[in-house]
């Protein structure tokens, strides 16, 4: 770079006597030495902003026609006087950071189109000068100043095609600069384009119908050359799932589980894909019932069989855990409640009885095997079952407290004791009326007696 230095002295020395004049005379001389200095540059609208604010005329430097010149340097000088006559003209300033840009001046560019921005008429609505300059500073290496110039062109024209493409550009830019690649013989080693693009398609969080076909190759290719990629094979997953493939995202995981000697966050992850399918499938069903009233009931049918679905898989889950784990006593308890919900009571009992040892569970444990009894009939140890779960619990565990009696007191009533039924109802009466149906139950004993 040209030493200009003396040019920026003497420029700063005019500045402090407020000899406008010969301050951007100064600053003009040296962008002809040393067209791509940016300091001298943003001084030199500095300069030009302080006179007009102080009402300092001046006298624009003498300026040759540019239309016969194809030498950007020439054009690029004789622009820069354009604007000292009009330091506000976005179509002056404009033209400077074009001109700077077919020198490969990018940084100053960018920094003539913040200029546009800040500065000149209307600049905060000219999406023509965020888009260059955050194309310049790209080209420039300025990341993060590109990004906010997107942004706020962005929030302009949400949809403009262009922005989107200087975004891609920007992100693959970013990826290559951000890439350390590998250190060989030869020296350093960057990823090229391709693989640069499909690392930063990999990395997205959301993607376009379009784009995950693309994906999906780039995930094959790798999986390819290393089958047991937990990372791919993950992401393979995911991907799917963007394209709302939830049941094929388990099924991948699953197909790979086997073979991966059963990891367990496969499986929980497989797991968590198919809770999101029978979710997103319930979900579809009562949009289209409220879509088409005169198929309500045929859509109303068709989420039982999923709600159906979704508790028989969680008994599939379930058993799988306690086989993996079978002294995993919450594997034991989850299981259990899961069998409860659909009526194997019996089942129920073999696995609640073993949750029951758990100190944390316990108790809890201890309320849904009472109902297990009451529920196959086998009153007598329902009740004892309950009554030693209200022996451990008090007024200081208010959920499980209302619970266990709730539920020894509709034991009772089974068992046909009325009045203990009917004290232990009102005893939760009074301290919530509204839990579960109790008001209910009150007034049916009621009417017996």
């Amino acid at each position: 770079m040209v030493d200009i230095s003396k040019f920026l002295s003497r420029a700063d020395d005019a500045l402090k006597k407020r000899n406008y004049q010969y301050a951007i005379q100064m600053y003009l001389e040296a962008l002809e030495v040393e067209p791509t200095h940016v300091g001298a540059r943003r001084d030199l609208r500095t300069v030009l902003l302080k006179a007009g604010t102080d009402g300092t005329k001046i006298k624009a430097p003498p300026s040759k026609t540019v239309v016969m010149s194809r030498d950007p340097k020439v054009q690029l000088a004789e622009y820069e006087k354009a604007v000292v006559k009009e330091p506000r003209s976005a179509k002056f300033n404009k033209r400077v950071a074009g001109a700077l840009r077919k020198v490969g001046a990018h940084e100053a560019a960018g920094f003539v189109y913040q200029y546009v921005i800040d500065h000149c008429d209307k600049g905060k609505e000219d999406v023509e000068a965020m888009k260059g300059g955050a194309q310049a500073f790209i080209d420039a290496g300025k990341v993060e100043q590109a990004q906010k110039l997107l942004s706020r062109a962005a929030r302009l024209v949400p949809n403009d095609r262009e922005i989107g493409e200087i975004s891609r550009d920007l992100s693959a830019k970013q990826t290559l600069r951000n890439i350390e690649g590998k250190q060989t013989d030869g020296g350093f080693v960057l990823m090229d384009a391709d693989t640069a693009l499909e690392s930063e398609l990999l990395k997205k969080k959301k993607l376009g119908p379009t784009e995950i076909p693309k994906a999906l190759a780039f995930v094959d290719k790798r999986l390819e050359a290393n089958p047991s990629d937990k990372e791919m094979i993950k992401k393979k997953a995911e991907l799917y799932t963007f394209a709302r493939k939830y049941e094929q995202a388990y099924d991948w995981l699953m197909s790979r589980y086997e073979d991966l000697e059963s990891p367990a966050d496969i499986l929980e992850l497989a797991i968590k894909y198919k809770n999101q399918y029978f979710d997103y499938m319930l979900k579809v069903c009562k949009k289209k019932a409220e879509e088409n009233p005169e198929k309500a009931s045929a859509y109303a049918a068709k989420a039982e069989e999923f709600k159906e679905g979704r508790k028989a898989f969680r008994l599939e889950v379930y058993e799988r855990q306690v086989n993996d784990a079978p002294a995993d006593l919450d594997h034991r308890w989850a299981y259990g409640k899961a069998l409860f919900e659909v009526g194997r009571y019996q089942d129920a009992v073999e696995h609640l009885q073993r949750a029951i040892r758990s100190p944390k569970l316990g108790r809890e444990v201890g309320v849904l095997l009472g109902r297990c009894f009451s529920s196959m009939g086998r009153i007598e140890l329902a009740q004892r079952q309950l009554s030693s779960v209200l022996e451990h619990v008090d007024e200081t565990q208010e959920d499980l407290f209302m619970e266990v009696r709730y539920w020894l007191a509709d034991t009772e009533e089974k068992a046909g004791n009325d009045a203990e039924a009917k004290s232990l109802f009102q005893d939760l009466f009074m301290q919530n009326a509204s839990f579960k149906d109790v008001g209910d139950r009150l007034d049916k004993l009621g009417a017996k007696s």
